[in-house]
C-alpha cells in the first residue's frame, strides 16, 4: 500500500468524527515530513491521496460558511480537478481551512 493510501485510509476513518480541512492535511504532510520538502512535494503528496478518499462513496466535498459547511455539489472527479488546480497554482502552502474540507456524505 502507497503512502498516499496509508494516509487516505487514516483520513477517511478520521471523518467518522468531523470533517477534515485540506489545509489540515497540508500541515500534516509538512509535520511529519519536515521543513525541507516543497510546496510541490507536499502539495503533489496530498493531491494524490486526496484522488484516493474522493474514490470512496461516502466522502464529499465543502467549503466551511456562516458556521456551517456547504457542499460543492461536484462529482468526485470534478472535485478532485479543481483541489489539485488550486494547489499545483499556489506557491506557498495551502493555509486556508475554510475553502476545502473533507466530510462524511450526509444521507437523504
Amino acid at each position: 500500500m502507497s503512502l498516499q493510501s496509508e494516509m487516505a485510509e487514516a483520513v477517511h476513518q478520521r471523518l467518522a468524527h468531523g470533517a477534515v480541512s485540506v489545509a489540515a492535511l497540508v500541515r500534516e504532510v509538512r509535520e511529519r515530513w519536515g521543513p525541507e520538502h516543497s510546496v510541490g512535494s507536499v502539495h503533489l503528496f496530498v493531491e494524490e491521496m486526496l484522488y484516493c478518499l474522493l474514490r470512496e462513496a461516502d466522502v464529499d466535498v465543502a467549503c466551511a460558511a456562516a458556521g456551517g459547511l456547504v457542499p460543492w455539489k461536484l462529482p468526485a472527479d470534478e472535485a478532485w480537478e479543481k483541489i489539485s488546480e488550486r494547489l499545483r497554482r499556489l506557491h506557498e502552502f495551502l493555509e486556508d481551512d475554510e475553502w476545502c474540507c473533507l466530510r462524511k456524505k450526509l444521507l437523504g
